[in-house]
């Protein structure tokens, strides 16, 4: 039990991490996108 909880939070964390640069990387497209459509 305690090893799955563990291998979970490990996961959890990874997926944090790799989320994180994703979401400011799709953020950053969508603001440039909307600024263009404002242009």
């Amino acid at each position: 039990m305690e090893l799955i909880g563990s291998l979970t939070r490990d996961i959890r964390s990874l997926c944090v991490v790799i989320h994180l640069p994703v979401q400011e990387k799709l953020e950053h497209k969508f603001k440039n996108a909307v600024v263009f459509e404002y242009w």
